[in-house]
């Protein structure tokens, strides 16, 4: 996976998410659950010592992030709305 994103540091990568876009899959493809997600233990316990965030925080951001990035948002546009969640969890 490192070779093939072409990733420069192999902590760098918390998780992949392998899809078939809609307008490739057919019907065996819907069956057998091609979309997945798979979160890198390492790099997620790494993220957790830099930044203090809870380690389930940051895996229940996992799906967030990736579905984010599969409707083409930024990863700025990602983190405005955790943000934005956070917040409004936070609301009395």
């Amino acid at each position: 996976m490192i070779r093939e994103h072409k990733i420069g540091n192999e902590f760098e990568f918390l998780e992949l998410y392998r899809y078939v876009s809609l307008d490739q899959q057919n019907f065996l493809d819907a069956l057998s659950g091609v979309d997945r997600i798979f979160p890198y233990r390492g790099p997620i316990l790494d993220f957790w010592c830099e930044c203090g965030e809870s380690p389930v925080a940051i895996i229940q951001n996992i799906p967030l992030h990736e579905i984010g990035h599969y409707l083409e948002l930024s990863d700025v546009d990602i983190r405005a709305i955790e943000f934005s969640a956070e917040v409004e969890a936070h609301i009395p």
